[in-house]
């Protein structure tokens, strides 16, 4: 009976110590499963943060801020270069050869030269700033198809900016650019499309009326098919009186260029600014180096 009863307490002895071993692990794992679960959150956490990051390092830096514009202390001179076409033709002094054109543009590159827009032109003028050292403003008169045909591909591989002034009543007429061409040229914002008024006519020689006519006439059929606000007028041949800028003041031209030699500056007037004509003779080297004297003295 003895051993009977020692066996039973023995029994008795492992049971309870199996209950305290049972009821020790059912304390310890309550514990254990929310440091489980908390590393899970921690990892869906850590993975949050890490997309967080990678979204904040691949959104679009903001544009590039532009290089304010250096302001001159005397009155800026802008050089205004003159072009007609670039068909090489013999005997025409006012037809340059294409090649002669691409060396000018390299030659002015080389020389650190920026090409500008009209609206460009008109703050250098008006603020007497400018936003680079040396600037030029490249003009084309009359609107010939050459330009799109030659001179357009050489801006575009040096990657510089010519204005053209073009007859509007010449749109889609042989020899001369098309409204399809001009837009797409304004369109790579290397080329800007200004006014040489509707018919090419003497507008000296014509009433107030016709003159109106000519100039507003063309600046809207401009605005309109090309969405812009036309800023910039040619006179044909040069040629002008004293009614013809003040009805270009009143068709809201803020700009106009004459075929009077020399550098643009404020006080030659806005609506009357010289030109340097060039020359099927004028060479890149002889360009780059008679421009160039506007800009010395820190001008």
């Amino acid at each position: 009976m003895n051993k009977k009863r020692q066996l039973t307490l023995l029994l008795f002895s492992i049971i309870a110590m199996l209950v305290t071993i049972l009821s020790f692990t059912f304390i310890i794992n309550p514990t254990a499963q929310p440091r489980q679960e908390e590393s899970i959150a921690t990892e869906e956490t850590s993975t949050s943060m890490s997309s967080t990051s990678i979204v904040e390092t691949t959104k679009p830096s903001e544009e590039p801020t532009q290089t304010p514009w250096i302001q001159v202390e005397g009155e800026v001179s802008l050089p205004i270069l003159m072009y007609h076409d670039t068909k090489g033709t013999p005997g025409d002094n006012n037809s340059i050869d294409i090649s002669l054109f691409e060396q000018h543009l390299i030659a002015l590159k080389e020389a650190g030269f920026y090409t500008l827009t009209p609206e460009e032109a008109y703050k250098v003028l008006t603020t007497n700033s400018k936003p680079a050292p040396k600037v030029v403003w490249i003009t084309f008169d009359d609107g010939y198809r050459d330009f799109y045909e030659n001179v357009f591909p050489i801006l575009q591989k040096y990657q510089m900016k010519a204005t053209n002034f073009a007859i509007t009543s010449t749109t889609q007429a042989p020899h001369h650019l098309s409204l399809e061409q001009m837009k797409e040229m304004k369109a790579s914002n290397l080329v800007s499309i200004q006014s040489h008024t509707v018919s090419h006519l003497d507008l000296s020689t014509l009433t107030n009326e016709q003159q109106l006519s000519e100039l507003k006439d063309s600046k809207e059929f401009l605005d309109t098919n090309l969405g812009q606000n036309t800023i910039a007028l040619c006179f044909p041949a040069g040629r002008f009186n004293d009614d013809t800028l003040i009805i270009a003041k009143q068709a809201q031209y803020q700009l106009a260029v004459t075929t009077q030699p020399g550098f643009a500056t404020l006080t030659s007037g806005l609506l009357t600014l010289p030109r340097i004509r060039i020359f099927p003779t004028t060479s890149a080297e002889n360009l780059v180096a008679s421009i160039s004297l506007a800009f010395v003295d820190g001008n």
